[in-house]
């Protein structure tokens, strides 16, 4: 079969001699690895036909980019799956911390490159999921880690077609994601999943806090249906419903018609019976629907409730510049939660951010999950080494790096000086250290790998030039959270 195909090729060659064909090379080969050291990381080994691909045939196909484009054949290869045009901020952070780790990297360190697959963008500005599934299928068979999920939906599809794989997951907080590879995790049997953002449970008891202090009592739940938001909407309802008086009221859609009819449906519900409306949605184009349908309604005043959002409509682009003066009158009433982000690596990460991509056109406010994807890549490179000194660097390996790097007694922080050399050396030796992200403070449980922290809560400023963005308003510390969920005290006071 193999001396057919080659004869194929140099008797198409032949035939076309006229136009000064010249034959490929034609390589056997059983890894990626093989046809890498031999022409570069854009050539990959054909598993159907055991032969390398030419280093151009990929073309300008979804995973073409590699980045740097110059990384040594050798390379140890990140895999990311994100929407070029709707997670250009993560994609750019992504970028950003392999260029941090390469410059800082050891003799003994591998370089890191990333083969970024675009998985494009689906209708109403929502990824099609089933592409998210084709693309880790092909891309798993390439790199054993793979960062990709922008919501739980996406990270859910990326899990479905992957194999022999680890998925570092920035956007997913459903905790029906980190159960698809089980809830019981041990060093024998590590699993595959790791969401780097908190769970939906802490969303819940940070929103539940909020609209209680502000004295809401009757609450209409506007929510996408799926897998984003089907528990964050029942821990919500249960942390509220017990106290004394209050009502939740829920309004679910699946599609951009079903969503606007939903909010017509709000009004028709007796809007006065309302004290305040959440906001339920993965993804950035529904929560600007939402705030748009609000400013041009002509069925009920939305100005007289507060509006609560969630952590996918935390960005700069929430509002649209051009609608900011019809928007202006409800942002007041706006109110929106996230994950707090740790403070001083926060500003340390958004600080190189702008001095390396201030005139793309990109900003690190962009997305909720910015800082998340930047930390994704420090613990994936940070697992890679351990793979490599102490294993086979497999999947199996990768997931065992990852809980390396939880529960040690030295904290690193990812911006801070000397942090790579620190990962490195502890990962080399096969010790467990604790790092510290930009995101946050990564602390996730070893067997269920739950993430525990701080939730913050957002309002959108009104002057300034800044006009528009996010702003903190306040944070609520985990403890705090914990009383919520368990409904017992938990803080030290």
């Amino acid at each position: 079969m193999r001396h057919t195909a080659i004869l194929s090729m140099a008797l198409l060659c032949l035939a076309a001699a006229i136009s000064g064909c010249v034959a490929p090379e034609v390589t056997e080969c059983t890894t990626n690895a093989q046809c890498q050291a031999r022409f570069g990381l854009s050539s990959t080994c054909n598993e159907s036909t055991g032969y390398c691909t030419a280093p151009d045939d990929t073309g300008d196909g979804p995973c073409a980019a590699i980045y740097p484009d110059d990384a040594p054949a050798d390379s140890f290869v990140i895999g990311s799956l994100l929407s070029f045009k709707l997670q250009a901020a993560e994609r750019s952070a992504i970028n950003l911390a392999i260029d941090q780790i390469n410059t800082l990297s050891g003799a003994e360190d591998p370089t890191f490159a990333v083969r970024h697959c675009d998985v494009g963008e689906g209708e109403q500005g929502r990824v099609g999921l089933e592409a998210v599934t084709d693309l880790a299928g092909t891309l798993s068979g390439q790199t054993p880690l793979i960062i990709g999920g922008y919501t739980s939906a996406e990270a859910e599809a990326a899990w479905s077609g992957m194999r022999d794989a680890v998925l570092l997951t920035p956007g997913a907080i459903a905790d029906a994601v980190l159960a698809l590879d089980g809830q019981s995790h041990t060093d024998d049997s590590p699993g595959g999943i790791f969401a780097l953002s908190l769970g939906e449970k802490w969303e819940a008891g940070g929103l539940s806090i909020k609209v209680q202090q502000e004295q809401n009592r009757n609450i209409a739940v506007i929510r996408r249906t799926g897998i984003d938001t089907d528990n964050l909407y029942a821990e919500f309802a249960a942390l509220y419903d017990p106290v004394a008086g209050n009502t939740v009221t829920e309004f679910e859609y699946s599609s951009q018609v079903d969503r606007d009819a939903q909010f017509v449906a709000v009004a028709l519900e007796e809007w006065d019976d309302f004290d305040a409306v959440v906001f339920m949605a993965p993804g950035l184009e529904d929560n600007t629907a939402f705030l748009r349908s609000a400013s041009n309604s002509q069925l009920f005043n939305f100005q007289a409730a507060t509006l609560y959002l969630t952590h996918h409509a935390w960005s700069s682009r929430l509002v649209p510049e051009a609608e900011f003066q019809t928007f202006r009158d409800i942002l007041v009433n706006v109110r929106g939660t996230r994950q707090a982000p740790t403070t001083s690596a926060q500003q340390t990460f958004e600080s190189a951010f702008g001095n390396n991509f201030s005139q793309s056109g990109v900003s690190v406010s962009d997305s909720a999950f910015t800082a998340h994807a930047y930390d994704a890549v420090w613990m994936g490179a940070a697992a890679a080494v351990y793979a490599l000194a102490n294993e086979d660097g497999a999947a199996a390996a990768l997931a065992r790096g990852m809980r390396r790097q939880v529960g040690g007694a030295e904290r690193v922080t990812v911006t801070s000086a000397g942090s790579w050399a620190a990962i490195s050396t502890a990962m080399r030796a096969g010790s467990s250290i604790n790092v510290e992200g930009a995101s946050g403070p990564l602390d996730f449980d070893l067997t269920t790998y739950e993430q525990t922290g701080d939730i913050q809560v957002w309002r959108v400023q009104l002057t300034g030039d800044d006009a528009g963005r996010p702003d903190r308003d306040a944070v609520f510390p985990a403890c705090q959270i914990e009383e919520q969920i368990l409904f017992a005290p938990q803080c030290d006071n």
